[in-house]
């Protein structure tokens, strides 16, 4: 079996005037924070076969916290999101042969470390990608930054890195777990 569990939680300018607060401009949750995780997910499982949420909405709508799960035939992915508290942003990718962790922001270009199966205790490898390479990194946009560009240059109307079809995989699932909300 394999699995990803993700948290990814900060507090939020939550006021009807708040970009956050406001269903007209899109505010909530999901589609602000929640957007990371299933793109995480998506990334390293494929698209999911199932999705259960549940969440907390206020009173104008907009969704302020949700679980969600996305079955696989052979893995699941636990998410966890909100913006009404702070809490971890970190991420685990879990296998057979052991672990990966993410460290906090893992929807950036972040740390992380590998751990064995066989000797959980046992860090195998750990990097810091962006001290490696002498970059001042902290979000991680700039990747994509980059590849809007070189797309705009190629004369491109889409990316290659990020395929239309990925894309639409996270949007179905985050719609199912919308769906969910009521």
């Amino acid at each position: 079996m394999r699995a990803i569990t993700t948290a990814h939680h900060q507090r939020l300018d939550l006021s009807p005037t708040g970009r956050h607060g406001d269903p007209a401009l899109a505010g909530g949750v999901l589609l602000d924070l929640g957007v990371y995780a299933f793109a995480l997910a998506v990334d390293v499982l494929g698209t999911p076969r199932s999705v259960s949420a549940a969440g907390r909405v206020d009173a104008v709508g907009v969704d302020l916290g949700l679980q969600v799960l996305l079955g696989y035939p052979d893995a699941v992915a636990t998410l966890s999101f909100s913006m009404e508290h702070p809490g971890p942003n970190d991420a685990s990718i879990m296998g057979d042969e052991g672990w990966i962790h993410l460290d906090a922001p893992y929807f950036a270009w972040t740390p992380f470390r590998l751990h064995d199966a066989s000797r959980p205790t046992r860090l195998v490898e750990s990097r810091e990608p962006y001290a490696a390479s002498g970059m001042n990194v902290t979000r991680g946009m700039q990747f994509q930054a980059l590849d809007l560009e070189r797309a705009g240059a190629a004369g491109l109307t889409k990316s290659t890195m990020m395929p239309n079809a990925h894309t639409l995989a996270v949007l179905e699932a985050m719609d199912a777990a919308r769906a969910q909300l009521g």
